[in-house]
C-alpha cells in the first residue's frame, strides 16, 4: 500500500478522494488539491429506488511522470484518471475503467506509455500518444500476484516481482518476449530497484533477504539479511511478525546506493548504504516515526516520509557529507490537516485490501493436526486394501 509518489520537482500524496501535489521548490507555500470524486462517473441508479446509490470508493494508487507532464490516479471502482499539467493547473485528460483493481502504475521515461499492474497478476498498457489511449491492452500475465514493477531508463525492459519468489524481465512494450528470470528468493519478493545505469538490480523479500543481481547474466553477486543487522530475529520478532513491505533506492554516486526499508509492525525507517566496490551493506541510521502507518520517497539525497499521525507535516532526512543520515526535521506544508485526514481515510480503506504475502503452510505441517491424522490413517488403510485386493487378483490365476 503506497500513497506517495515523486519526481525531481513534485511530491504527490494520495488521500481517500483527493490527490495533493506539492512543489519541492516551494514546499511550504504551494499545495494543489485534485478532487478525484469530481471526475468520477455518476453512480448507476438503483433498481429499487431509481436513485443514485453511491459506492464506498477510494484512491488505491497513483503515479507522476518524470517530466511532470502527467499525473495518474486509480480508484477502488477500477477507474483510472489521467491528468495533464497546464498553465491553469491540472486538467483531466481522460479516464477509463479496467477489468480488475490496480495495485501499481508507472510511466516510462518519455511519458509515452502508462503501465498498470492489477491484483490478478496482469500488466496493462495505455499508449498516451495514440487516439486509443483510453483502451488499455494486456501485455503481461502472471500466475501470481505482482508486488512491484519497474522499467529501465531506455524503456525497453519491464521487470516484475511476485508472491511466488521470482523476478521476471520482458521486452517493453512487446512484453510477450520474455528475456528471463531471476531465481533465488525463497519468500515473496516485495520490491525491486534498478541501479548503476540499469546494469544491476536490487531485490528484497518479506524475510529481509536483500539480493544484488547483475542484469546482464542474471547472476546474484550478494545476498544479505537485513533483519540480522536490525536484530529483528528470534522469538520476539516472530511474535511481532516483522516483514519487509517496501524498499526505495537512491544513488549517491557511481558506487554508492542508499536503501530505505519499510518494515511491517516496526515504527522506524532503517536506511542502509551499499558500496559497489566492496559489495558491502551497512546500516547508516534509523528514522523514528512512532507509527506503523507511513510511506516514503527518495528525491535525490532527501528522504521524505508522509505519516498521517504526524501533526507537524512531512518528515525529511538528508544524506550527510560523512555518509550518514541527518536528524529528522518537519516540513510544514499548506493544508496539512486536510491532507493527513484524507491520508488516514485512504489507509483505513486500503488496509482491508492488503494482500497476504506469507507462504501457505506446507503439507507436512498440516498433517500434524488431529483432523489430518485421521485422514492420513484412512488413506493408509485404503491403500492397504487396494494392495491386498491387487494381491488377491494376482493369486487367483495361480490357484486355478
Amino acid at each position: 500500500m503506497s500513497f506517495v509518489a515523486a519526481n525531481d520537482k513534485l511530491l504527490v500524496l494520495a488521500g481517500r478522494d483527493k490527490v495533493f501535489v506539492a512543489s519541492l521548490e516551494s514546499l511550504s507555500r504551494e499545495t494543489t488539491a485534485i478532487d478525484i470524486s469530481e471526475a468520477r462517473p455518476v453512480p448507476v441508479p438503483s433498481a429499487t429506488t431509481n436513485s443514485p446509490s453511491p459506492k464506498k470508493v477510494s484512491v488505491v494508487c497513483l503515479t507522476i511522470s518524470t517530466d511532470s507532464k502527467y499525473l495518474c490516479a486509480a480508484d477502488s471502482d477500477k477507474y483510472v484518471y489521467i491528468y495533464g499539467k497546464s498553465k491553469s493547473g491540472w486538467k483531466l485528460l481522460r479516464y477509463f475503467q479496467t477489468e480488475k483493481r490496480l495495485l501499481q502504475m508507472i510511466f516510462n521515461n518519455d511519458s509515452g506509455y502508462l503501465a498498470m499492474t492489477d491484483k490478478c497478476g496482469d500488466v496493462w498498457l495505455s499508449d498516451l500518444v495514440s487516439e486509443d489511449a483510453a483502451i488499455p491492452r494486456k501485455i503481461l500475465g502472471h500466475c501470481s500476484v505482482i508486488l512491484h514493477t519497474c522499467l529501465n531508463a531506455e524503456g525497453t525492459r519491464i521487470f516484475t516481482c511476485d508472491r511466488d519468489e521470482k523476478i521476471r524481465v520482458s521486452s517493453f512494450p512487446d512484453s510477450y518476449i520474455i528475456k528471463g528470470y531471476y531465481m533465488g528468493h525463497k519468500e515473496a519478493v516485495v520490491s525491486i530497484a534498478l541501479v548503476f545505469n540499469d546494469t544491476h538490480l536490487f531485490s528484497v523479500d518479506i524475510e529481509s533477504n536483500l539480493k544484488f543481481w547483475k542484469v546482464e547474466n542474471k547472476s546474484c553477486a550478494l545476498t544479505f539479511n537485513l533483519f540480522t543487522v536490525l536484530r529483528l530475529t528470534g522469538e520476539e520478532a516472530t511474535k511481532s511478525d516483522f516483514q519487509i513491505s517496501l524498499m526505495r533506492a537512491t544513488e549517491l554516486n557511481s558506487t554508492k546506493v542508499y536503501l530505505a526499508m519499510k518494515v511491517a509492525n516496526y515504527d522506524k525507517v532503517p536506511v542502509f548504504d551499499f558500496d559497489l566496490e566492496s559489495l558491502t551493506v551497512q546500516l547508516v541510521g534509523e528514522v523514528p516515526i512512532n507509527s506503523t502507518l507511513f510511506d516514503f520517497y527518495w528525491v535525490g539525497t532527501s528522504l521524505f516520509i508522509a505519516c498521517p499521525d504526524s501533526s507537524e507535516g512531512l518528515i525529511q532526512v538528508v544524506i550527510t557529507e560523512d555518509g550518514k543520515i541527518s536528524e529528522p526535521k518537519s516540513c510544514v506544508i499548506p493544508q496539512w490537516e486536510e491532507i493527513r485526514t484524507n491520508m488516514s481515510s485512504f489507509i483505513q480503506f486500503n488496509q482491508v485490501c492488503t494482500i497476504p504475502l506469507r507462504k501457505r503452510v506446507a503439507n507436512d505441517g498440516l498433517e500434524k493436526g488431529p483432523c489430518n491424522k485421521v485422514r492420513a490413517t484412512e488413506d493408509k488403510v485404503g491403500d492397504l486394501k487396494k494392495v491386498d485386493g491387487k494381491k488377491n487378483v494376482e493369486k487367483e490365476p495361480a490357484s486355478a
